[in-house]
């Protein structure tokens, strides 16, 4: 009796976080998870069903193994991922499915995840816009720097200049430059932080410092000192 009761109130807790987290799961996916609390086969795990949980376990552990598979490997990896993704309605695994192509630095996984930049839903868009910069290189500065300047979405534009700064790309100096005088001050905070990853220098929000820099490689504007960064940092 003490153990039913147990039972009943943990699926009634299960059923409240599910609710809270504005998931449309049904009272059976809280009696999932619920058998997996208490360490007992799930429904989907005796008919061998493959849940969304599952495949993203899946996914990020193709992420980690991606250095360790030959070229032939990877491509072969990359050739599935972009037929799963095609049919994929779930923007969450969207999602993963390019966070797991960022590691894959294949013609096929770049060729992704600029698609992605153009889907429909924002998240994505933004997850897009990371993956590319993790993956890296020329091409992906150019389309991040398309976003950077096009995307309706705030949020996805600030994740475009974000990219940009994690790519390490020379060429993604001039457009961070010309973000820097964006009428969003977010989007010109986040340009200053991509131009310091890119360079290693910080000339803060001095524009014309950061064009000479642009232009020459070099400036001879003071930079920023350590108790401003501080400042920044913390306040």
């Amino acid at each position: 009796m003490r153990s039913t009761t147990f039972e009943t109130s943990a699926l009634a807790v299960c059923c409240c976080l599910v609710s809270l987290a504005g998931c449309s799961a049904t009272t059976e996916r809280a009696e999932g998870l619920l058998a997996r609390a208490l360490g007992r086969t799930t429904p989907e795990e005796a008919l061998n069903i493959k849940t969304p949980e599952d495949r993203a376990k899946e996914l990020a552990e193709l992420a980690k193994a991606a250095d360790s598979k030959t070229p032939q490997q990877q491509n072969q990896v990359a050739s599935e991922l972009a037929q799963e993704i095609r049919s994929e309605e779930d923007p969450v695994m969207r999602r993963h499915i390019l966070r797991t192509l960022a590691n894959y630095r294949t013609p096929m996984s770049l060729a992704i995840l600029t698609a992605g930049l153009q889907d429909q839903d924002l998240e994505v868009r933004r997850t897009a816009c990371l993956a590319l910069g993790r993956y890296g290189g020329a091409e992906a500065s150019r389309a991040l720097t398309q976003v950077a300047n096009a995307d309706t979405e705030i949020d996805v534009r600030i994740a475009a200049i974000r990219g940009l700064g994690m790519t390490h790309d020379k060429l993604a100096v001039a457009p961070l430059v010309d973000a820097l005088v964006d009428p969003y001050p977010a989007v010109q905070f986040r340009a200053q932080q991509s131009l310091r990853e890119i360079s290693g220098r910080d000339f803060g929000s001095n524009v014309q410092a950061w064009r000479e820099y642009a232009k020459t490689g070099d400036s001879n504007a003071p930079e920023v000192n350590l108790a401003e960064r501080l400042r920044r940092q913390f306040f």
